[in-house]
């Protein structure tokens, strides 16, 4: 078994406590100014995959078990598909501290229709509802029309929310991102969005949330496909 050991001088102890454990060679390198840059970046990239496969697992992890208690209450007392995505809805807002309001919206005949919102005013569901997809039709409507997902950093000044804003305004809601809900069929469903406070981008742990949380939904419409 051969030990190679990375330093600036040669270290006969660590030698020594190599061939100990077992090592039937020791190869000593020394490292240069430029081959210390190298590895200290492929160390920092490496650390930051570890980080993001951690998140991404805790993600699924959460969202797994969200889903499987959704299921479970439908087979203790059977749920309708507003309480079902009612429940992910606020499943979704008690993870991490994102400080966020979500919004289920599903697609009927060209418009977007309430399917769980609990946490954003009635007033604004109702002033949105129905609205016909298209481009320029806020976040939601945006999405669902182009089947990409829109970013809205600041609803004030964001010409996709120009006829609507008057809308958001009363209620403090100052951005929202939003991806649309595709099933494993490629059949837009609806919409899944985010609504914040303040204006604000999206980190890159909040962009993964955003879809995985999607990808649930979608789940959850398949299995809560009637009311």
């Amino acid at each position: 078994m051969p030990i190679v050991a990375l330093g600036e001088d040669y270290d006969r102890a660590l030698a020594k406590q190599a061939i100990e454990a077992g090592a039937d060679n020791f190869l000593f390198k020394p490292i240069s100014d430029g081959n210390r840059i190298a590895l200290g970046i492929l160390y920092a990239q490496q650390q930051r995959a570890a980080i993001k496969r951690t998140r991404h697992n805790e993600f699924e992890a959460f969202l797994a078990h969200l889903q499987v208690d959704i299921e479970k209450k439908n087979d203790a007392a059977t749920l309708t598909r507003h309480e079902a995505l009612t429940q992910f809805v606020l499943g979704l807002q008690s993870f991490r501290d994102f400080d966020y309001r979500a919004s289920v919206l599903l697609l009927q005949d060209g418009c977007l229709f309430l399917g769980a919102a609990p946490n954003l005013p009635d007033e604004y569901n109702q002033a949105i509802e129905g609205v016909a997809i298209g481009p320029g039709v806020g976040s939601c409507g945006t999405a669902a029309f182009s089947r990409q997902t829109v970013y809205v950093v600041d609803i004030e000044t964001d010409p996709l929310w120009a006829p609507y804003k008057v809308l958001a305004a009363p209620h403090g809601l100052k951005a929202c991102w939003s991806v649309p809900i595709v099933n494993d069929s490629d059949v837009l469903l609806g919409t899944f969005a985010m609504y914040y406070d303040q204006p604000r981008f999206p980190s890159e742990a909040e962009r993964e949330f955003i879809h995985l949380a999607a990808k649930t939904a979608a789940r959850l419409l398949n299995i809560f496909s009637d009311e």
